[in-house]
């Protein structure tokens, strides 16, 4: 990375849950304070839905086995009611309130990461590095062209060869967010085209700030398949994408990253209830959902199978 300025003491990281990501929730701030390099504090800010406080000691229990520093911070739960007329992500509005936080939090800078991550890699340069002015950075490994919204993105008159980004892990200049009117623009827009909000927010982060954001280095999302398994993992953020994730029902059977998953889940402060994802009852009700990502993973891979067959 360049523009590199002086090392941070603190960075602070940003996470949404409710009870059903729970156990997500622990795996990704473990996994995060467990990286990062001695004198550096990370400063959780929580934005949690229906958490009680008993879950909330559990989460302070899994990070204090790590024997380091951190602190927990909860945010209020804010008026989400603006975003309920927006096309929801799969049945929950809860992929918007991401675009609360700047507002919300005491930073200059924060990482907002999704849960379905695991962080195998210091993020501390994040904090040190000029943003150049953005007041967002994302990791654009895609093009426009390619994105599962890409008619209507040239509908808009992105250019079919420009970057597109997973949102999912999102560097925030706080300051320059604001002065922007970032969040203002931002609900405008999917307010303006509700029906065409295919990602939530991450469709309208694409339509405004394709050509406007900072580029994070690949390594700072590195996208896990649940079709293929890449030859070598270099260190960095994983981020499980589509469905299922590992931790759904047969997440063994269908997940090529199931054990990476697996081995960080084992060091978290949950019963076994919480941990088998057979004995987690919410995982049975998330099932009908995402029954469309076992079929796609099915039809996927017997194409790869024809192909390779076909070759020889």
């Amino acid at each position: 990375m360049k523009n590199i300025t002086e090392r941070p003491s603190t960075v602070a990281v940003a996470f949404c849950s409710d009870p059903n990501m729970e156990l997500a929730l622990h795996v990704a701030a473990s996994s995060v304070l467990r990286h990062l390099s001695p004198g550096i504090t990370p400063k959780f800010y929580l934005l949690l839905t229906d958490f009680s406080a008993v879950q909330v000691r559990k989460l302070h229990l899994t990070l204090d086995r790590l024997d380091k520093p951190y602190e927990l911070i909860l945010l209020e739960t804010p008026n989400v009611e603006i975003f309920h007329k927006l096309r929801p992500f799969h049945g929950s509005f809860a992929a918007y309130y991401r675009l609360l936080l700047p507002d919300m939090m005491p930073e200059r800078r924060f990482l907002y990461l999704d849960l379905d991550t695991i962080t195998n890699i210091d993020i501390a340069p994040l904090f040190s590095i000029h943003m150049q002015g953005h007041a967002l950075g994302f990791v654009a490994d895609g093009f426009v062209k390619y994105a599962l919204e890409h008619q209507f993105f040239q509908s808009l008159g992105m250019n079919p060869d420009g970057p597109s980004f997973n949102s999912g892990i999102m560097l925030v200049d706080t300051d320059q967010w604001k002065q922007d009117h970032c969040f203002q623009k931002i609900l405008a827009f999917c307010n303006a085209h509700p029906d065409a909000l295919v990602a939530a927010d991450q469709t309208a982060l694409n339509a405004l700030y394709w050509d406007d954001c900072f580029h994070l280095h690949g390594d700072f999302n590195i996208e896990l398949s649940t079709v293929s398994r890449q030859k070598e993992l270099r260190a960095g953020i994983y981020h499980f994408v589509g469905s299922p994730k590992p931790w759904d029902l047969f997440g063994g059977l269908f997940h090529p990253y199931h054990s990476l998953w697996k081995e960080a889940m084992r060091r978290v402060a949950l019963n076994v209830w919480k941990k088998n994802s057979y004995l987690n009852l919410r995982n049975w009700w998330r099932l009908p959902k995402i029954l469309g990502g076992y079929r796609r993973i099915l039809r996927q891979r017997s194409e790869i199978r024809r192909t390779l067959a076909a070759d020889k």
